[in-house]
């Protein structure tokens, strides 16, 4: 799908610089119980930044991924609708590098995370699936959250992952260390 290879693009290159960063040395951060990464040197804070989605509180009918700035917070329904048409939205095969929010977000049609990958903390709070959404082999590497989310018809997580190798222990009272 074009949508994700362009997307991938962008998100492959944010993994990349995340690896030089890793291989200088230059990586610093620590994950909190929560699944969190707080940033120890503005090099990561940077990567950080530049990695995040945010589309908290928006309605989200259909994405044209090929107009989307990765980087910005959309605060008003008038932008989204130049970038949202149609009748369903896809995510299919989308890699997110880093912390991703859809928090408050109102899906109105089928919605599609097959395939994606989730490669830091998700946030779906609050969030509402007004039609069928489907995540089947949706990959989530961090902490995803769908604390009061309401599933207004079928959800489909059939053979989709969830689990990190960098998890906080409960009760851990110092952050650990995020490689």
């Amino acid at each position: 799908e074009a949508a994700a290879l362009y997307w991938n693009n962008w998100a492959e290159g944010r993994l990349i610089d995340r690896k030089l960063l890793q291989d200088r040395g230059l990586w610093a951060a620590t994950l909190d119980k929560g699944g969190r990464i707080h940033p120890e040197n503005i090099e990561t804070r940077k990567w950080l930044e530049q990695s995040r989605v945010d589309f908290t509180r928006q309605k989200l009918f259909f994405m044209e991924a090929t107009q989307l700035d990765h980087n910005k917070h959309y605060q008003s329904n008038k932008t989204l609708q130049k970038l949202f048409r149609s009748s369903g939205i896809s995510f299919r095969g989308f890699i997110f590098p880093g912390e991703a929010i859809f928090e408050y977000c109102t899906f109105e049609h089928e919605t599609f995370f097959d395939s994606a990958q989730f490669k830091e903390i998700v946030r779906f709070t609050g969030s509402t699936f007004e039609k069928y959404v489907r995540f089947r082999k949706a990959i989530w590497s961090g902490k995803v959250t769908f604390r009061d989310v309401k599933f207004c018809q079928n959800v489909d997580f059939q053979e989709a992952q969830f689990g990190s190798e960098r998890k906080a222990k409960v009760g851990d009272e110092q952050p650990s260390k995020v490689r």
